[in-house]
């Protein structure tokens, strides 16, 4: 139960009631995330983007999906940490499927395409696109409470590392392809290759980690604390 409730939500009379309880159940999952981390209870308001605003001294991210119409299977998270021991923190997850035709070329540049046909074909049914938006969302959500500025999904690249694979029914590491359906979990960089859209205090390049596992995406994008240095003026 969330004490706070209606404080958060308020300005959310008009919408929908399905957003409305994608709103409160993923404060739910906030509130429970801050408690561990030692935060005294308090409301998580939203800034003038619809940030959440976080305690002093922490920060955190949010994410929500539900997979069909009528909501089904839904997906709920929060991930908290303090200030001294991370800098920038993003998560995201979303639905194991491909993005609405004909909006990748928006998101996925030319060279993941390809570097991702080459490191994903032991799991030909991964849906790439979605997994390279989630992993940008987890980078802008990360950089946003420094850099107060969103980007363009061009803007940057995903590098991705090896990723490793692993059959659910056999619960083993596969190196050929088995099931469309295969765990793929791995690290990858994201790196600003629009130089115009950086920022100073950040660096150009995040890590980032990744799971697809099941019916779900989910990514997170860090920058420990001891990493965030002031750049050139």
């Amino acid at each position: 139960m969330n004490p706070f409730a209606a404080i958060e939500s308020a300005g959310l009379q008009q919408a929908a009631e399905q957003r409305r309880l994608e709103f409160l159940t993923t404060r739910c999952c906030a509130h429970a995330a801050l408690e561990a981390t030692g935060v005294p209870p308090e409301p998580l308001l939203r800034g003038s983007h619809g940030q959440p605003l976080w305690s002093s001294g922490v920060i955190g991210s949010l994410t929500h999906f539900a997979t069909n119409e009528d909501h089904a299977s839904v997906y709920r998270g929060a991930a908290v940490t303090t200030l001294d021991e991370f800098a920038l923190l993003g998560i995201d997850a979303e639905p194991r499927s491909p993005l609405p035709k004909g909006t990748s070329e928006a998101i996925v540049t030319d060279a993941e395409q390809r570097a991702a046909a080459g490191l994903f074909h032991p799991a030909p049914g991964l849906p790439v696109s979605r997994l390279v938006f989630s992993i940008k969302e987890s980078f802008y959500k990360a950089r946003f409470p420094v850099a107060a500025s969103w980007l363009d999904f061009l803007d940057v690249q995903v590098d991705f590392d090896r990723p490793e694979f692993c059959d659910p029914a056999s619960d083993s590491a596969q190196s050929e392809p088995i099931s469309a359906e295969l765990d793929v979990s791995g690290t990858c960089s994201i790196r600003m290759i629009n130089r115009t859209r950086g920022h100073r205090s950040l660096p150009d390049t995040l890590e980032g980690r990744y799971l697809v596992s099941g019916h779900r995406i989910l990514t997170a994008v860090i920058l420990e604390a001891r990493e965030l240095t002031r750049g050139p003026d």
